[in-house]
């Protein structure tokens, strides 16, 4: 018997019973995918070519283990348009083989609209793409996608989004006085605010010192 293709181990012969069979178990390995095994007789002679038996064998994927994604992660984006690029992730066993048929559900963690807002089946390579739209919560948005089947095995996808934040306004801690050495009593703080004079949540702002050796901490 001769392995070829995945798991392939080299001959291994055997003899013939009291019923003129042979035969062999087949351990699969690691990778999915097909394999062919050809059990030639020996024959005085040679070998000919119509002495060959051939098995055609599949070695398929393992339960899904890992999804990841693979393609539209950490995009830049407008608020109400679609991104340019699909989220993609792909779906994968524990040894790594693309596993297909499997339901992937994408959906956004605050805001934004994903289309579509069903279930998605991984193709034969393992993958699965959803579009996603982002609304104006945020300049920061996250859509989780999970397997139907197994909702512990996500992965999250980051979205940044231009164009959404319309004022920013000083709350307080200005004016404050203290000895070098010492910290503030309050801390400075700031309000973002929407064009519609909603709260902007979910922005990132920088603060840094000017003229001092002043530190920032949380």
């Amino acid at each position: 018997f001769k392995p070829v293709g995945l798991g392939e181990d080299g001959d291994s012969s055997t003899n013939t019973d009291r019923e003129g069979i042979a035969r062999r178990f087949v351990q699969l390995g690691p990778t999915a995918g097909p394999i062919v095994v050809r059990a030639v007789a020996q024959f005085e002679g040679g070998q000919p070519e119509d002495k060959t038996v051939q098995f055609n064998l599949q070695s398929l994927p393992a339960q899904p283990a890992e999804i990841a994604p693979t393609g539209g992660d950490n995009q830049a984006g407008l608020p109400e348009q679609a991104l340019p690029d699909p989220l993609v992730v792909t779906v994968t066993d524990a040894f790594g083989n693309p596993t297909p048929n499997q339901q992937v559900l994408f959906e956004p963690l605050v805001g934004g609209v994903i289309d579509p807002a069903t279930p998605v089946f991984t193709d034969t390579l393992g993958t699965a793409s959803a579009i996603f739209t982002p609304d104006r919560s945020g300049s920061l948005q996250n859509v989780q996608a999970s397997l139907v089947e197994s909702p512990q095995i996500t992965t999250t996808f980051t979205v940044n989004v231009q164009g959404v934040a319309d004022r920013m306004d000083l709350v307080s801690g200005d004016g404050q006085e203290a000895t070098v050495g010492d910290s503030l009593l309050n801390p400075i703080s700031v309000k973002l605010l929407t064009d519609s004079g909603e709260p902007a949540t979910n922005f990132i702002v920088s603060f840094s010192t000017q003229n001092s050796d002043g530190k920032l901490s949380n």
